[in-house]
This record gives C-alpha cells, sequence and structure tokens, in this order.
C-alpha cells in the first residue's frame, strides 16, 4: 500500500517549496492485522459507537471506520496525521497537514482555501500521469465549508478523492485512495467514505 508525504508552503506571493515523497509501511499493516483488526467486515460510514479519537497532533477528533485499520499511531509518516487502511486493502484513508504561511492563514477564505486545493491537486497529479476530473470545488459537508477534487491514475487504475479544510488555524487535506485492483462497486464504495468521514471530524 503507497502512501504519499506531502508538505506545501505557500507564501502571499508566491508558492515557496513542495514535495512529496513516497513510502511503503507494509509491515505496519500487517502488525495491525495480527493484532486483530483484520476481522472487520468493510462498511461505507463511520461506526457512530466507536469513541473519537484524536489524530497525531491533537489537534483533530475523528471516529475510525468500521472494517477499517486505523494505523495512525503506527504510520511512519510524520505528517500523517490520521491513517486509516480498508480491512481487505483496497482502500486507504489519510489526513495530513497542508504547511500554509502564517500571513496568508490569517485571511485563508474560500477563495484562498480552493487556490490551496489546486495547488495540492497540481502536486497529486504532476509527475505521477493523474488526470485531475474536475477543477477543485468548494462544497458543503454538514455545515463544513470544504474543497473537493478528484484524480484517475490511467495507468494503474489507481482512484483518489480528496478534502482540502481549514481547522484550527491550520489546513489540512484528507483523502481516499482506491487501489486499482478493486472492482467498480467497491471503488464507489471507498470513495463515498470520504464526505462522512469528514463531516464526523471535531476541532
Amino acid at each position: 500500500m503507497t502512501s504519499n508525504r506531502f508538505l506545501i508552503s505557500l507564501g502571499p506571493s508566491q508558492i515557496q517549496g513542495a514535495r512529496i515523497a513516497l513510502a511503503v509501511s507494509m509491515s505496519v499493516i500487517v502488525a495491525a492485522v495480527a493484532a486483530g483488526c483484520s476481522a472487520l467486515g468493510p462498511t461505507r460510514s463511520a461506526a457512530s459507537h466507536t469513541p473519537l479519537r484524536f489524530s497525531r497532533d491533537g489537534v483533530i477528533q475523528y471516529r475510525p471506520l468500521e472494517g477499517w485499520l486505523d494505523v495512525s499511531s503506527d504510520s511512519s509518516s510524520t505528517d500523517r496525521t490520521i491513517w486509516l487502511v480498508r480491512a481487505d486493502f483496497v482502500g486507504t484513508l489519510s489526513m495530513r497537514e497542508i504547511h500554509v504561511d502564517a500571513s496568508v492563514r490569517t485571511h485563508l477564505g474560500m477563495a484562498q482555501l480552493v487556490d490551496v486545493a489546486r495547488l495540492a491537486a497540481s502536486l497529486e497529479t504532476g509527475g505521477r500521469g493523474g488526470l485531475l476530473l474536475h477543477d477543485p470545488e468548494p462544497i458543503r459537508v454538514n455545515g463544513k465549508e470544504v474543497v473537493v477534487y478528484d484524480v484517475d491514475y490511467r495507468e494503474t487504475g489507481d482512484k483518489v478523492r480528496a478534502i482540502v479544510l481549514s481547522a484550527a488555524d491550520r489546513v489540512y487535506q484528507v483523502s481516499v485512495l482506491v487501489n486499482g485492483s478493486a472492482q467498480p462497486k467497491t471503488a464507489e464504495e471507498i470513495l463515498g467514505v470520504l464526505d462522512g468521514f469528514v463531516a464526523d471530524l471535531r476541532w
């Protein structure tokens, strides 16, 4: 299972530095399965009875998804504050902070959030053969104003849906990655968990 390491530094007049590095951490997933998490069956939504947990940076509260392994505390990527892996390994959900210059962050409205999402989308597609399916667009998820975009990778069949949001004076990207081996119905099911997961976030 592949995951991105994602860092953006956004200044008021220019973008200063952007980096994506790929890392593999299958041993972490295997360890989580060995702990007994793999018995869960995949479902579309968060388990309403499951207590909220704090992200690794202590800023966001989230509710784990039924049928997904929560390996956030074992993540080898320091900027990945939440990391969930579907029990059949064909999908992952992660949250990362997008590091925005403080002078921009204090005046961060929806227009600026769309600009940040555009940069995030360009990093997601650049050099990896991804196709941006639509421009990042603002939507409301359970009263939260966020920006969403979708990317397809034609060579591998992988799909990514991402939501960029502002929370507690920070900017985060929450994204789901669907492995190209997933059946179409399963892929849609995995992509469909994102809105519900974001709707349930607290900060």
